[in-house]
């Protein structure tokens, strides 16, 4: 382990006039909550030099989700065995983080397919259809309420597999040479545990895993009571997980959870009060678990200055640069963004 409806969009223009777009867009993922005002154009609406994109929107079999995904195809021609491919949850807030110096650095290497898989608003998260999604049914495999916000379900995350698997990834990868060895998940916070889900309950469904910032604490730890199923459910083939986590992230909801009462701020007061009796090394006592697991291979990095929000990013470009065969960033040398 080491420490450290379809819609087309066209290529080839310039994207300078995403700049204000993703300024807006990092300033909302710096502080202490999300902001949750619109992100404003991404690198799919203005263009890039490298990728041409095009989204398609579905709806979960119950009608109560509703799903806007964005698919990035590289301008360079597929390896013979076919791209890699990087799915991004939260994507709202992920194609908001990408710009073109980051695409035209991956261009140069090997660049994956991107998906972005978000939802129908023009806000950086659906809050209520994510803690659905991305969270584990209790050990009935019955959906509940999400104890981090009373207001919200919970439990969906094997519902969600289901249509990431049945619907998802089939159109997302309709036309696209794709080299199914070599699929990637991504995800923050409680994408982050549903990548750790998935890790855990199917873990053939992706050859590598990043999960940042993860929401080990969610509902007690039950996020990780699928965790000792892991050992017998791996193949011959390896897996590669990579956990992500910033040095201040504990110390941030220590801080939210010390603010003055107010009725607007109260769900996120009661959720920073449970995550604040997190231990600060909770996700690299994890990574020390799961390293033991044979046919597991894990990476622990640790980004001292960093909180929560800004790990979004952070980890996502590192993620993103580990897809493509390029060196991940020092995470010792990662600064808040300035608000």
């Amino acid at each position: 382990m080491s420490a450290h409806h379809l819609l087309h969009l066209s290529p080839g223009r310039a994207a300078a006039s995403l700049a204000a777009g993703l300024a807006f867009a990092f300033t909302s993922l710096a502080v202490a909550q999300p902001s949750m005002q619109p992100l404003g154009p991404n690198i799919a609406d203005v263009g890039s030099d490298a990728y041409s994109f095009k989204r398609f929107e579905i709806d979960s079999d119950d009608g109560q989700r509703h799903y806007r995904i964005w698919v990035g195809r590289p301008e360079a021609p597929p390896p013979p065995g076919g791209y890699p491919v990087l799915y991004m949850l939260d994507g709202n807030a992920a194609i908001g983080a990408l710009d073109e110096e980051l695409l035209g650095a991956i261009d140069r290497a090997a660049p994956p397919v991107l998906v972005a898989i978000g939802y129908q608003t023009e806000l950086p998260f659906d809050t209520t259809a994510r803690a659905y999604d991305y969270t584990p049914p209790d050990p009935d495999g019955k959906p509940g309420t999400d104890p981090w916000n009373q207001t919200r379900e919970s439990g969906g995350s094997d519902t969600f597999r289901a249509l990431l698997h049945q619907r998802i990834i089939p159109e997302a990868e309709q036309d696209i040479a794709i080299d199914a060895s070599r699929r990637a998940l991504w995800g923050h916070s409680y994408a982050g545990l549903f990548v750790l889900d998935t890790l855990f309950q199917a873990p053939g469904d992706f050859s590598r895993y990043y999960a940042a910032s993860p929401s080990l604490g969610w509902n007690g730890g039950q996020s990780l009571a699928r965790e000792g199923g892991l050992a017998r459910r791996l193949t011959s083939e390896t897996k590669s997980l990579t956990l992500f986590h910033g040095g201040d992230e504990v110390g941030r909801h220590q801080r939210n959870a010390d603010r003055p009462p107010s009725e607007e701020a109260e769900p996120l007061r009661d959720g920073s009060r449970l995550r604040a009796r997190l231990s600060p090394t909770v996700v690299e006592d994890l990574a020390k678990r799961l390293d033991a697991v044979e046919g597991l291979e894990v990476r622990y990095r640790a980004y001292p200055a960093l909180s929560h929000g800004p790990m979004l990013a952070a980890s996502l470009h590192d993620a993103l640069r580990d897809v493509a065969g390029l060196p991940m960033s020092d995470p010792q040398e990662a600064q808040p963004p300035r608000l």
